[in-house]
């Protein structure tokens, strides 16, 4: 499977070349964003695109809640089998869609990924009367030391179970896609089951998996739009497949204007929710609140955990607030300011599951935390490659400030700086909340990473006995 990746340095097109695309050249495409409202705004770009082409395509929109039959995942299949070769079309979907979506009836078409997707998914179901279904068909092979999560592998009856009759059938046809995990390792899944018998009670249970590309392998052309995907966790996992990769950059027609970026932060701790939820975070995120309003006089957008953000709404001005996904818009191209203080950090729970999946919780963080303020705060005029002016970008802590700067030093014409601002905040004196960081070096990393690669090899050679010895 071949996969094109647009790594174009930030404003200069990449959207908008595939909006001409899709627009006019006729063929049959699936375009992916990461919010339901970027759909929305997407479909408004191509319309105003073909009308000024007089080349107009069908545009379907694919989400949840829209009021249709049948699951989105479904919705999009069933989609892809009412067109023709001939048709063209554009259905717009969002990435937890397409990981959710096996596209086995989309052979022909072509998919654009726009921004870097997650590959981590979560699923909860209740499934009180499935008890025998599951003990026939699926195994359960324990993962972490407390029985928590199990990998959950096929029985001999399993895997003379087709996809296609599970997807056929009305009442598992929701079994659909694990199945499809069932049969790869690589993607999982993980369940919060000791025994199968334990979802006779009623309760949710929850199962984890990673997205893998052999989801997307029907399309004739993938092609994913992400500067600085290569560096990113998601290009991680993906390159476990066998993939050809081919990387393309475009500078566009405009002139890189350099300009300048300067990213602020307040504090070398890591941060939580936990911590920032507390009376001394509520009163550190309003100090740090005050002190952006006074050290400028420029208009600004901001974002926050919705949890945390009421200690800021009076000071930076509600009005002001945007939600923390913003991948793929670019409404506030106007401003040259914006403030984001967020946190992701996986629990407990979360970090026992995505290590069974053989990942990290610095993965998580990274695909959860750093990313989604980094596609927060290049909504600014950052994306105006012919904009002089500074911008000025204020995150918590450090390490959310190096990967921004991390991210505008791949720019060709922008040169990032790191700025403390010391407003004696109350995690300089003592750590943040929640669990304890450990702090480790390169050598005992790749250590920890070695001993969860081999601890996840002998689960999947028990796994494999397993199924040998159904």
């Amino acid at each position: 499977m071949k996969i094109v990746i647009d790594e174009s340095p930030v404003g200069v097109g990449k959207t908008h070349r595939a909006i001409e695309k899709m627009v006019g050249v006729p063929g049959r495409y699936v375009y992916a964003v990461e919010r339901v409202e970027a759909i929305h705004e997407m479909a408004s770009r191509i319309f105003a695109t073909a009308n000024s082409t007089s080349r107009l395509p069908m545009i379907e929109k694919i989400f949840g809640g829209n009021d249709r039959k049948g699951t989105v995942s479904r919705q999009i299949a069933d989609f892809g089998r009412e067109t023709s070769p001939d048709d063209h079309c554009i259905c717009l979907i969002t990435h937890e869609a397409m990981m959710m979506t096996d596209f086995f009836e989309f052979e022909g078409w072509t998919l654009i990924v726009d921004e870097v997707p997650s590959m981590f998914a979560t699923h909860t179901y209740r499934t009180p009367t499935d008890v025998d279904f599951f003990e026939k068909n699926y195994t359960l092979t324990p993962l972490s030391d407390d029985g928590r999560w199990q990998l959950v592998g096929l029985t001999k009856a399993g895997a003379a179970l087709s996809g296609s009759s599970i997807a056929d059938c009305d009442g598992h046809r929701y079994l659909h896609h694990f199945h499809r995990r069932c049969r790869d390792p690589r993607m999982g899944p993980v369940v919060d089951l000791e025994t199968w018998a334990d979802m006779a009670d009623g309760k949710e249970w929850v199962w984890w998996s990673l997205f893998h590309p052999d989801q997307i392998s029907a399309f004739s052309h993938i092609e994913f739009l992400g500067n600085g995907f290569t560096k990113s966790v998601s290009f991680t996992l993906f390159s476990n497949a066998s993939i050809e990769w081919e990387i393309v950059s475009h500078l566009g027609n405009r002139p890189l204007q350099h300009r300048n970026a300067r990213v602020v932060y307040y504090s070398n701790r890591p941060t939580s929710l936990f911590y920032m939820r507390s009376p001394a975070g509520q009163s550190d995120l309003a100090m740090i609140a005050n002190h952006i309003i006074q050290s400028s006089n420029e208009p600004l957008f901001w974002s926050a955990n919705s949890s945390i953000k009421d200690s800021i709404d009076p000071i930076l001005n509600a009005s002001n607030y945007r939600l923390p996904r913003q991948a793929g818009s670019s409404r506030l191209m106007t401003f040259h300011h914006a403030a984001m203080f967020y946190a992701a950090k996986p629990s407990a729970e979360v970090e026992s599951a995505i290590s069974g999946l053989g990942s990290s919780a610095d993965q998580w963080v990274s695909t959860n935390e750093f990313e989604t303020i980094l596609q927060f705060l290049t909504r600014t005029s950052a994306r105006d490659v012919t904009s002089t002016n500074d911008v000025v970008l204020h995150v918590f802590n450090r390490e959310q400030a190096e990967y921004l700067k991390t991210f505008f030093d791949s720019q060709p014409h922008i040169t990032a700086t790191l700025e403390r601002v010391d407003l004696d905040l109350s995690t300089q004196e003592r750590n943040a909340g929640g669990r304890p960081r450990k702090i480790v070096s390169a050598e005992e990393r790749q250590a920890l990473e070695a001993e969860r690669r081999e601890k996840r090899k002998l689960a999947m050679r028990a796994r494999r006995a397993g199924k040998a010895a159904a």
